[in-house]
Formats: C-alpha cells, structure tokens, sequence
C-alpha cells in the first residue's frame, strides 16, 4: 500500500469527526445562577408556559437544589425545536437562548443526553363503559367478538410503535392517524386523549403513555382507563428518558445529572402525581409514590470486557482501527500531530450519532466505487484533510466503502471501551 494509501484510510474518522474537534463557544451556563430551560409552551402534560407540565416542575426541582431561578425559552416542540432553543444565541448578549431540554430519549441525536431520570411505554387508552372494560392488557383488546372488533375506532400518532402492533394484528384499516408534529401551536398531542376519545370520535387512543396517563387521571370521575403496553422483543414500545445540553458541554452536564441523582426520588413522585407509567429494571410496570428512587437502567456498554479480555467484536473494532486510523490518531486513539484525541469525543457521542457522523453526515464527493479507482480524487481529499485547510472538508462516501460500514458498530466499541476507560492501548486478548 502506499504511503497516501495509508493515510487514505487513516484520515476519514478524522474527517468526520472534524467538526467536534473545535471546543464549543464559551457558555455560561449558571454563571449568572439560572437554570435556562428550553419548552414548549403548550404540550401538556410535559410543559406549558403557565410552568404546570411535569417537566416545569422537575425543573423547578433542579434550579431548588441548585439555588438558582428558573427561566425559559419557549419554542414548539417540533421540526427546528433544538435549532431554536439549544443551539440558538440571543441576539443582543450572544448568550445562548437555553441551556437544558427536560426530556429527550437516551441516545438522542440533537443533543448530548444525561443518564436517564425514568422510562415509560405506549399505552392504549378507552373510557369506562363503553364495552371495553374487559380489557386489562394490549391482548385483551384482541380477544373481543370479531363482530365487535371490526366496528372499533383506533386513533394513533403516524411512525409510532402502536401503527406497527395495529399492522401486526390486521388492525390499522381502522386506525384514524394523527400527525405526531402539528403545525398549528395550537394543537397538542394530548387531544386525542382528552377531547376525541372522550367525544367518542374513536374508540381507543394510542399514545405515549406520560399523555394517556395524565389524561387520564383529569378526566372527570377518573373514567378513562389506561393500559400500558409491556417491553417487546419485536416492537420498541418503551423508552428511557434523559436530559439533554449541548455537546462538549461535559461539566455542565455532570452538574445536571448529580443534582437528578440527588432529587430522584422527589422526581419520580412528581411523575407518579401525574399519572406517569414507569417501568423498572426488571421491565414490570411499577407504581412509584413520592420520595421514591426507582432505578432506570442505563443503556449497557457496546463491548464486553472480562478478565481483561475482550469480545470478538470489539475486537473486530481494534483491527479496524488499527488498519485504518491508527496511523493519524495513535495506535491508542489519543492523537497525534496529525489528528486529535479521539476519546473525549466518542465518550460523549451515542451509537446513533457516531454511525450517522461517519458514514452519512457530510456531502459525498463522488461515490465510493469512483473514489476507490481514482487516486487523484482521494489525494486531493487527503491533502486537504491533513493540511487542514480552512472551509468545509467534504466527507468521502464511506458507507459503501466494504472494509467500513459492516464494523463500525466494533468501531464504536473499541473506542467507547478505550474512552471508557475499559481497555488502555495495548493489543487487547479476545474472550474466548
């Protein structure tokens, strides 16, 4: 191979985590003893702009802990909320807008994710009296008379996992799809809970269960019913849910989760007050009453280490690494002259976003087939890479590149082990 060959394949991590090599603008997040918060004004239960959501009060919670005061920015929950709040600066301090997205799933893409504070599930929702109260469980609606089935109204939000158990069951011919981004700000997704299932405009809500919940326990007499949908092999119905602050903020963010790990109890009686369904480390659906600490379990790491020895595919990570990026970033990935340390970088990335970043987040140049038989199109990358000439460098399309894209997921492994803390940078034993 020869010697821009090699550097060929050393260089495409560094292009494509180039823009998280550049340290975040200066921030000042409590500088001034603030907790400024991103919302939406009207997404109840979560939060509104009279601060009566779950989220306003956890918040509340927070800033008590801190010693701070509560401020929001309020933007809708939709397409550019993030691009509005969190990354957005005010214009007459520069200052950005917010500093902390309440709720966000773990491994969110927009944003760097704290440890969870609790997880729920979808949850199926119909009001007492209206023929259905023999349903105790998702599978119980299954069981009705098919003469009585096939007469049901299902309301659900498009591209949730309730479409996927409605088409699993013969069921979404019936189904009255509900768009889960709205652009009147306006409209809330709760409505389907509390104004078209109790109109009678369908039958049965299909939504998040933080929503049916809370829905439910306003509704007057407490007449409508909620049954939470239990983890599933085949369709992700349950979520752990995190905070979110920018990325390369890392104090910031430790400061956030201890002042959660100091309140969680407090935190999870507040979700309980409003009707949260919460679902334990051993995946039950539990009742949780103030002053109660349920754990949530993290997400595992994505390798494995016993005895000092590593999984086969973390492994495959190791080689891969070696083989093509070791070169520029140091056979223990913490940087050389050519390219920066890698491991403050990919401890604060999800699988989702390192995946995305490498293999799809920059302009392809040509296609990977072109590029590979055309040394000048990949010399002129690499000078411009390694040179680090100013502008935007064009990322190569390395998810078609055959040697890349089957082990990125090692990739990740490897070097979120070795940011980790898990393996130092010598060649690692496989466990047999």
């Amino acid at each position: 191979m020869t010697r821009i060959g090699r550097l060929g394949s050393a260089a495409w991590l560094l292009a494509a985590l180039l823009p998280f090599l550049i340290p975040p603008a200066l921030s000042a997040e409590g500088g001034d003893k603030v907790l400024r918060v991103c919302a939406d004004p009207n997404n109840l239960p979560l939060s509104n702009r009279k601060q009566e959501g779950y989220e306003n009060k956890i918040a509340e919670v927070l800033a008590q802990d801190l010693g701070w005061k509560v401020e929001y920015s309020w933007f809708p929950q939709r397409m550019g909320f993030i691009r509005n709040t969190l990354r957005a600066r005010d214009a007459t301090d520069e200052r950005y807008k917010c500093d902390l997205v309440m709720g966000v799933p773990v491994g969110f893409e927009l944003a760097a994710t704290t440890k969870p504070y609790y997880r729920s599930t979808y949850a199926l929702a119909y009001v007492k009296g209206r023929g259905l109260d023999s349903i105790k469980a998702p599978e119980d609606l299954l069981k009705l008379p098919p003469e009585k089935l096939s007469k049901l109204k299902f309301g659900v939000f498009s591209q949730t996992p309730p479409v996927d158990w409605l088409l699993g069951n013969s069921l979404f011919d019936q189904a009255v799809s509900y768009q889960r981004q709205s652009g009147d700000p306006e409209q809330y997704p709760g409505e389907i809970v509390e104004k078209d299932l109790t109109a009678g405009k369908i039958d049965v809500a299909f939504a998040w269960g933080p929503i049916a919940g809370y829905f439910a326990k306003m509704s007057p007499g407490g007449n409508i019913v909620v049954v939470p949908f239990k983890p599933d092999p085949t369709i992700k119905f349950d979520y752990s849910i995190a905070m979110g602050v920018r990325y390369g903020e890392k104090d910031w963010k430790d400061t956030v989760e201890q002042a959660v790990d100091r309140n969680r109890g407090k935190i999870q009686g507040i979700l309980a007050d409003y009707g949260v369904p919460l679902i334990d480390a051993q995946d039950k659906i539990v009742q949780v009453t103030t002053g109660t600490a349920l754990a949530v379990p993290s997400k595992p790491p994505p390798y494995q280490i016993t005895d000092g020895k590593i999984d086969m595919g973390t492994y495959a990570g190791w080689r891969i690494f070696q083989n093509n990026c070791a070169k520029c970033h140091g056979a223990g990935a913490e940087g050389t002259q050519l390219a920066p340390n890698l491991l403050p970088i990919v401890k604060d990335m999800s699988e989702t976003r390192f995946v995305g970043t490498v293999l799809r987040r920059y302009r392809q140049i040509t296609p990977a087939g072109e590029l590979y038989a055309s040394g000048g199109a990949r010399e002129a990358l690499l000078d411009e890479v390694l040179s680090r000439k100013q502008g935007e460098i064009p990322m190569p399309a390395w998810d078609g590149d055959p040697n890349v894209k089957p082990h990125i997921l090692d990739l990740y492994g490897y070097l979120r082990a070795r940011a980790d803390g898990a393996l130092d940078d010598r060649r690692p034993e496989v466990l047999r």
